[in-house]
């Protein structure tokens, strides 16, 4: 509960904020990097850096103070937010990776910055927030790579939050779904479901 609500990942969400604060469990809170061949961005073209005309909409989300991403091209733009994140400067990535969403919503790297948004809030354990920042990369891009990896953490950060039932039926749609999904977010679901003793 602090100051600073974030409203770029929409607060029309259904109002899941009962638990809110409510840690059931430490198990598996320090998880960022665990799927780790996931982990890194994928290559991006590696382009003419062409920051003299470029992005005019960059300061989009301003809002939170600064410039939340350099001019540059969008694939310049997610590599400077990914950077944060590597670093972990993770309010810093997360308002990168907001922006970044907000302002490139069709480009093929807005998938995996929706994830890593959401990723921002689950290593802080702000797991309300990622659960909603989860639920919105599945739901928005439901065919990018991290849809799976949307789905894991989703469960994870439901089940931080006390919401075991809605948990154990996220790590079962993802294993039911998601058979082609890297072994290492499969085994992870199956270990959480065992773990949370879904039947």
């Amino acid at each position: 509960a602090g100051a600073a609500v974030n409203n770029a990942t929409g607060s029309t969400a259904q109002p899941n904020t009962a638990g809110t604060g409510q840690r059931v469990d430490n198990r598996g809170t320090q998880l960022f990097g665990v799927i780790e061949n996931e982990g890194s961005p994928p290559s991006v073209p590696s382009g003419p850096a062409n920051t003299s005309s470029a992005a005019p909409a960059r300061t989009a989300s301003a809002a939170a103070g600064g410039a939340a991403l350099p001019a540059g091209t969008p694939e310049e733009q997610y590599r400077y937010a990914f950077d944060l994140l590597r670093r972990q400067d993770f309010a810093a990535a997360e308002t990168a990776l907001a922006a970044f969403v907000k302002s490139h919503p069709d480009n093929a790297l807005a998938g995996n910055a929706q994830y890593w948004l959401g990723e921002t809030f689950y290593v802080r354990e702000q797991y309300d927030q990622a659960a909603v920042a989860f639920t919105e990369g599945f739901q928005t891009y439901p065919d990018s790579s991290k849809a799976a990896d949307n789905l894991l953490k989703l469960g994870m950060s439901l089940g931080n939050l006390g919401k075991n039932e809605d948990a154990c039926t996220t790590f079962g749609h993802l294993i039911a779904n998601f058979p082609n999904a890297s072994a290492v977010v499969l085994d992870r679901a199956r270990q959480e479901r065992k773990t949370r003793g879904c039947s």
